[in-house]
């Protein structure tokens, strides 16, 4: 990747508001935002799920190569996901066509029942922000930070409770495409047993096929999480944030997130950030919702057995140490 981009990378686990999260930057007006492009185009061949950072060299190579195809790569998914924002020096003409063309984009893909992928130079010789939203490299994240140079990172982490509700919530829906259930996706939880951190916690495949599908969530949520704020902790260019945090503050939060950032607060991030949290949508992906009542609905969702077997869990692990520190006046898990 040329040097001289400057590359955002807003990574977390699946169901933990990392869509409300890159859609409030997406709203800056010198932001290009990619959607989840790695959920496309894969990373796999390039580097595993769960890196060891102490190899970073061996995938610097590649991973920049990977990226300067990846600011290139569009579809209706990867930049076409609405709300469509505006952005700097562009007129209401080219704005207004450019939603056109992404609705007609899309009644193309659901004629032909496929996704289509067109690449694009427009914005590759400006000095706009690159923000790469991703669920599915959150385990990569450090070693992508080390790699990528002009890059930051931000990792958003969801209460456990709250991350699992809404798995078992959208798996009651239908809403994810994938084949396996998250409590069953073995292949996920071979990757996992064989990572240090597995190690660490003396877990190996027979135990979690021995757990119930909650504590193999649990223990999904602390071994992810825990390996991407490891690999960030000591790096200046990463940051840990809690998703409860944006919740409560969202204004302040999301300030001081853009400072990290090297963006300016911008009026229309500030005016799409007003109105998501003044939505009362019942849409599953929907952005427009009240944060607050978002974060707190595992409290309706799940039995107190299963937040005692969770929280059991986490909270031994160094992942949950930091999460529920200093959040005894916010959600204390004793009380629960």
């Amino acid at each position: 990747m040329d040097g001289s981009k400057k590359l955002l990378l807003l990574f977390g686990m699946p169901r933990s508001g990392t869509t409300w999260f890159g859609k409030v930057f997406d709203s800056h007006t010198e932001v290009i935002y990619k959607h989840e492009p790695d959920s496309m185009k894969r990373m796999d061949d390039i580097i595993p799920l769960f890196p060891d950072i102490s190899r970073q060299s061996e995938y610097e190579l590649d991973v920049n190569q990977y990226v300067a195809q990846m600011l290139r790569l569009n579809s209706v998914r990867i930049s076409g996901k609405f709300p469509i924002f505006r952005k700097q020096g562009q007129t209401e003409f080219s704005y207004q066509t450019q939603k056109t063309y992404i609705l007609a984009r899309k009644t193309l893909d659901r004629l032909l029942k496929q996704e289509s992928v067109w690449k694009s130079d427009v914005n590759i010789h400006n000095n706009r922000t690159y923000v790469w939203k991703s669920i599915e490299s959150t385990g990569r994240m450090g070693v992508l930070l080390g790699c990528i140079p002009n890059s930051k990172g931000i990792l958003i982490v969801r209460h456990p409770c709250g991350y699992i509700a809404s798995v078992i919530r959208g798996q009651s829906k239908g809403k994810f495409t994938e084949k396996s259930k998250s409590e069953t996706d073995w292949g996920y939880y071979e990757l996992l047993s064989n990572s240090p951190l597995a190690e660490k916690y003396q877990l190996c495949m027979e135990s979690f096929r021995n757990m119930r599908p909650d504590e193999r969530l649990a223990w999904r949520w602390a071994l992810v999480n825990e390996k991407a704020y490891n690999d960030i902790l000591n790096l200046e260019n990463g940051m840990p944030v809690r998703y409860e945090d944006l919740c409560e503050n969202p204004l302040d939060e999301y300030k001081k997130l853009f400072r990290f950032s090297g963006l300016s607060w911008d009026c229309q991030s500030e005016e799409f950030l007003n109105a998501s949290i003044l939505g009362n949508s019942s849409n599953y992906y929907s952005v427009f919702k009240n944060p607050m009542h978002s974060a707190g609905k595992w409290k309706q969702e799940l039995e107190k057995s299963e937040v005692d077997r969770i929280l059991s869990i986490v909270q031994k692990t160094e992942i949950g140490s930091w999460y529920f520190s200093g959040m005894e006046g916010k959600q204390d898990p004793s009380s629960q």
